[in-house]
């Protein structure tokens, strides 16, 4: 099961992640669980709007949507199924721009999407700089607070966006159930995992209490 898949609806999941899995096979994306926490980072996988007026999973601006053959408007009306083409139009196109060199990471598949031109460049690389209309819209990327966003800064982001309990070593590595430790943990099994282990807690200390008591008595 890849990585929040719970965020889609229920009765999409299965299709969801057949069509994630053949996206990154014909993309070349070694392991489908990147483009997953890249779609969760860019829109919690939700087909939403930003502020900027970029729609969908991984945030088409318009200009980008009129790159593609299609208006943002247009793009609105489509399924999910409907968009997720258009989003592997989207990366074929940037892997294309790239002479072909498909991301080796998670982080590469992030600057493929987020930002083209710091594709593959080093992580002192400047996105962004203070001043400019880029820069405020992703100010909360600027994490030192020096004004600029380099390519370390938004591997900190992604490194942000990986469920709780997730390997992070496989943000590097193609999928493998061997090292694969996370299996798409939601927050209420978090929650009860972790209400029991308290109780177990309080519950062995209370018994301890009472077994003093006893010895002593």
């Amino acid at each position: 099961m890849l990585v929040y898949l719970g965020n889609i609806e229920k009765e999409n999941q299965n299709e969801f992640e057949v069509v994630v899995r053949q996206i990154c096979k014909d993309c070349k994306i070694a392991n489908p669980n990147w483009l997953m926490i890249i779609m969760y980072a860019e829109s919690n996988l939700r087909l939403v709007s930003n502020s900027i007026g970029a729609y969908g999973y991984i945030q088409i601006t318009p200009s980008t949507a009129l790159g593609l053959g299609i208006s943002i408007t247009e793009l609105r009306k489509l399924s999910w199924k409907g968009y997720m083409q258009y989003a592997k139009a989207y990366i074929q196109e940037r892997i294309k721009d790239a002479n072909g060199v498909a991301p080796s990471s998670a982080y590469e598949l992030y600057e493929l999407i987020h930002y083209p031109i710091s594709y593959r460049k080093p992580d002192s690389y400047v996105l962004y700089s203070e001043g400019s209309s880029a820069y405020s819209g992703n100010k909360a990327l600027d994490y030192n607070k020096d004004g600029k966003v380099i390519n370390a800064e938004v591997k900190q982001f992604i490194d942000s966006k990986c469920p709780v309990f997730y390997d992070k070593s496989m943000l590097l590595k193609p999928e493998d159930s061997t090292n694969y430790y996370y299996q798409n943990y939601q927050v209420g099994n978090i929650i009860v995992s972790v209400s029991i282990v308290v109780l177990l807690f309080v519950w062995m200390q209370i018994f301890k209490k009472r077994n003093f008591k006893i010895k002593k008595q």
